[in-house]
């Protein structure tokens, strides 16, 4: 195990050809990181002892190698990060399933191949896979999401969203701002938004669009042989001279477009104690 005394939040970058990431964002005054082969193979354990751990000015830097014959003999190895809380996080991978838990300042993913589970992001994340799902929590500020290949669920964005998938499903709880979202062959789902500007696209699947309770809103929908529908009652228009909170631009070539009021928020009966 390698360990380096900290004092504070870190920048933390990790490159690895093949294998699995997990990195734990936590309270403490360390950084930890473990390298572990993933089979009991030679190739594995060589490529272990060739990993490359160092920290230098704030920045701790794990590289695997990347190329040459250990790649070609299929070598795969674990890492596993421990850091402080709103750290910054970089991964970039070959073909590797990456796990990032606890809270981060900024995240910044690359994948070839593997999983993404990423829990919160206080500011921007940036988010690239060729093939596999992407799971986030939250994001605070800004968000993209960038798949060839693979679903993607997102819990909350906090800024906006910009979020493509060649084929796979797009998927978003609460959205605070803009979001601009295509899927060549999957659904896209916004649960609820409330402000800014929406442009969502599908050549083949539905579009479905909750609005909060209370916006002011104008729709532009069109699907070419599917079905257009919102929930949201004819009379149900801002007050005059409001301007509009949301503009709704959703276009599916062969799937249908709906408009739902999204549920509005529980108020707690509860009293204080």
């Amino acid at each position: 195990m390698h360990e380096f005394p900290v004092s504070g939040p870190i920048r933390a970058s990790i490159t690895i050809s093949a294998g699995d990431v997990t990195v734990t964002a936590e309270e403490r005054d360390t950084a930890t990181v473990t390298v572990e082969p993933y089979d009991s193979g030679g190739a594995a354990r060589e490529a272990v002892e060739q990993t490359r751990v160092t920290f230098d000015d704030g920045e701790l830097r794990v590289e695997t190698p990347q190329s040459g014959w250990i790649w070609r003999r299929g070598w795969r190895v674990r890492v596993h990060a421990r850091i402080p809380f709103d750290s910054e996080l970089r991964v970039s991978a070959g073909a590797a399933d990456t796990r990032a838990n606890g809270r981060y300042s900024t995240a910044q993913v690359a994948l070839a191949s593997g999983d993404l589970i990423l829990d919160d992001v206080t500011g921007a994340a940036n988010i690239t896979t060729a093939s596999g799902d992407v799971h986030v929590g939250t994001v605070g500020g800004d968000l993209q999401v960038q798949s060839a290949a693979g679903d993607a669920r997102v819990g909350a964005v906090g800024g906006d969203a910009l979020l493509h998938s060649a084929s796979g499903h797009l998927r978003v709880g609460t959205l605070a701002g803009s979001v601009t979202a295509r899927s060549a062959a999957g659904d896209i789902e916004l649960r609820e938004t409330r402000q800014g500007e929406l442009r969502l696209y599908s050549a083949s699947g539905d579009i479905a669009i909750g609005v909060a309770p209370g916006t002011a809103l104008r729709l532009d929908l069109n699907t070419l042989s599917g079905r257009t529908h919102s929930d949201l009652p004819v009379g149900d228009t801002p007050p005059t001279g409001r301007g509009t909170d949301l503009e709704i631009n959703a276009r599916s070539l062969s799937g249908n477009v709906s408009v739902f009021r999204a549920a509005a928020p529980k108020v707690s009966t509860e009293k204080a104690a």
